[in-house]
């Protein structure tokens, strides 16, 4: 009896998961919550982790810089609304007179000057991103209406009245 041995290309399909992949899998498959508490873990265990917070804008989801959101404040622009009291970005750095720079340069250290505006020019620079056009009326007399301990001095009622709009629209 003779035997011989022959080595034969041959494919063969396997997969092949790597413990990279396993961990990623389990993350993918986390809550919010679940998430947040693996984060907060990891930080504990490991100390050269750290957690950079990105603040992102609640219309589009871009980042914002120096609390300002780049594309809303474009729109915001355009739509010219009376809103152009409040001084943005691009006017602050004109202002300021820095070179035009790119979105994606990443650091300027201009986004840590303080602007020294008012709590009434902040709170409408704020809001003015997440509210809809025809409820910034409300939302401008409503901040005009905080006492100096923030608390909204006029009643739903009164701000109705004045503005003339429903208290459903004020309430909200």
């Amino acid at each position: 009896m003779i035997l011989d041995q022959i080595q034969l290309p041959s494919q063969q399909q396997s997969v092949n998961i790597s413990a990279k992949l396993i961990a990623s899998i389990k993350m993918l498959q986390y809550s919010s919550q679940e998430l947040e508490a693996a984060i907060a873990q990891e930080l504990q265990e490991n100390p050269a982790l750290e957690v950079e917070e990105i603040i992102q804008c609640q219309r589009c989801g871009m980042t914002l810089r120096a609390g300002l959101c780049p594309s809303c404040e474009q729109d915001e622009k355009a739509a010219s609304d009376g809103r152009d009291e409040v001084a943005g970005w691009d006017e602050y750095r004109d202002l300021r007179g820095a070179t035009a720079t790119s979105d994606d340069d990443g650091y300027d250290p201009l986004d840590f000057v303080r602007s020294g505006g008012t709590l009434h020019e902040y709170l409408l620079r704020q809001l003015g991103a997440s509210v809809c056009d025809d409820d910034y009326p409300i939302v401008e007399y409503l901040i005009g209406s905080l006492d100096s301990h923030g608390y909204v001095t006029a009643t739903v009622a009164e701000v109705a009245e004045t503005l003339r709009v429903a208290p459903e629209r004020v309430e909200a």
